[in-house]
């Protein structure tokens, strides 16, 4: 079965079972306090009393257990990709910290090409918002033939959209670095950090496209992993890289 299904069903359960028994504790109480306008004694009104708490006691443990549940569920779903978004950001403080021994100007010249990149980098994810609601709905609703439509949909524009952006980069490098008022040795350095980078651009954005396609569905295991390896793979390309220069 679907996770995404399986937790739909779920709350519609909790939904459904939480009404039941409000509208049952309801009654009961209704029938008690009709009950007092009879002549009573003290031992049927402490009585009353008691079934009342206790009426208000299971409904606050049921809630309670719900809530203990969706907290599972939800850092079941969420600590993977926590996992993976420090993955992702460790990859910038690999580069710094392998250029920090180099000085001043290759680390001011990272940290230029790191603010491009992030900026290639925010498109593909905002791409990624759109794809992972688009593929969870059709998931949601059982149409899986949607879902993989979604997601291929979805891979071709953000093709066609790292593929012009990366050559538009890599070709105005130069000029998007001069933006930043640079002296000449810092932005020689950058604009080679930035062609690299814009070279490199269709992987990474079709790595996150994928990885938000995975998690629409549920899936966010898989996405962990495939960012683990990716990340290891990008630390080890950069020092090859500045050693090599």
């Amino acid at each position: 079965k679907s996770p995404i299904k399986c937790l739909i069903c779920k709350y519609l359960w909790l939904a459904i079972r939480d009404c039941f028994l409000e509208k049952a504790a309801s009654l009961r109480i209704v029938r008690f306090m009709n009950d007092k306008t009879a002549p009573t004694s003290d031992a049927q009104e402490k009585n009353s009393g008691a079934i009342v708490q206790e009426i208000s006691s299971d409904i606050s443990k049921s809630k309670l257990a719900e809530a203990k549940i969706d907290y599972k569920m939800i850092w079941s779903l969420a600590g993977p990709n926590v996992i993976s978004n420090i993955l992702m950001v460790s990859v910038s403080f690999a580069q710094l910290a392998l250029v920090a021994p180099l000085g001043a100007t290759a680390t001011a010249a990272v940290v230029t090409g790191s603010r491009i990149q992030f900026i290639m980098m925010a498109l593909a994810l905002a791409l990624s918002v759109s794809t992972t609601a688009v593929v969870a709905r059709a998931w949601g609703a059982g149409d899986q033939k949607e879902a993989a439509k979604a997601l291929s949909v979805s891979v071709t524009m953000a093709t066609c959209m790292a593929l012009v952006l990366g050559i538009s980069v890599y070709a105005f490098a130069a000029d998007l670095v001069g933006l930043f008022g640079l002296d000449e040795q810092t932005s020689k350095l950058a604009v080679g950090f930035v062609k690299i980078t814009a070279a490199f651009n269709l992987i990474p954005t079709l790595f996150i496209i994928l990885t938000a396609g995975f998690r629409a569905t549920g899936k966010v295991v898989m996405p962990l992993w495939i960012t683990a390896i990716s990340t290891v793979i990008s630390i080890s390309c950069s020092a090859f890289f500045i050693l090599y220069e």
